[in-house]
C-alpha cells in the first residue's frame, strides 16, 4: 500500500524507487521507517500517507530530511489521531451564539470517541507536535492545532481521508 502510494505520487515505477533508494543511502533509513510501520501499525491511512512522503523524497531527493520528520511523526497515527487533527483544524461549534475553544471535553464530546481514548489520542498529537495546549481563560487547558499539524493533516486529506 505505501509502495503504490509512493509510486502514485512519484510518477516513478516501483524499479525506478529501488534504483533511487540504491544509489542514495539516506533512503535506507526511509524505506525501513516504512517497512517497520507497515508491521507495527497496520492503520492504512498511516502507510499511505507515509508512501506519499517517501514517494516526493524519491522524486525531489532534497525532501528526504522532510520525509524523515513525516515518517517519525505519523509512525504511530491512528484514523482516530486523523479524526482528532481534523476537529482541531475546525473552528469549534459555537453554544449560545458564543465561539468557543477547543477544550478536552468539547473534544470527547464532537469525536464520537471513548473519553479516555480522546484524552490519550489528543496526549499523543501534543507529543509530536501536531497540536498544542496552552492555558485559557479560568486555568483549563486550550487545544489547538500547530502548524506541523495542519502539513500532516493536509497529507492526509489529499491521499487518505474520503
Amino acid at each position: 500500500m505505501a509502495l503504490k502510494a509512493a509510486e502514485r505520487v512519484s510518477g516513478m515505477t516501483r524499479e525506478e524507487i529501488g534504483e533511487r533508494i540504491g544509489h542514495d543511502p539516506r533512503f535506507l533509513s526511509l524505506v525501513t521507517r516504512v517497512l517497520h510501520a507497515a508491521g507495527m501499525n497496520g492503520h492504512d491511512g498511516t502507510l499511505k500517507a507515509m508512501g506519499v512522503a517517501l514517494g516526493r523524497a524519491a522524486a525531489d531527493p532534497g525532501r528526504v530530511d522532510e520525509a524523515e520528520l513525516v515518517l517519525t511523526v505519523l509512525s504511530d497515527l491512528t484514523e482516530h489521531h486523523a479524526r482528532v487533527l481534523l476537529l482541531l483544524s475546525a473552528d469549534p461549534p459555537a453554544i449560545s451564539g458564543t465561539a468557543l475553544v477547543w477544550t478536552m471535553h468539547l473534544l470527547e464530546v464532537s469525536a464520537d470517541l471513548p473519553t479516555r481514548v480522546v484524552s490519550l489520542l489528543v496526549a499523543t498529537l501534543v507529543a509530536r507536535g501536531l497540536a498544542e495546549a496552552t492555558t485559557g481563560f479560568g486555568g483549563g487547558n486550550v487545544y489547538s492545532i500547530t502548524t506541523l499539524g495542519r502539513d500532516v493533516l493536509a497529507v492526509l486529506q489529499e491521499y487518505v481521508i474520503d
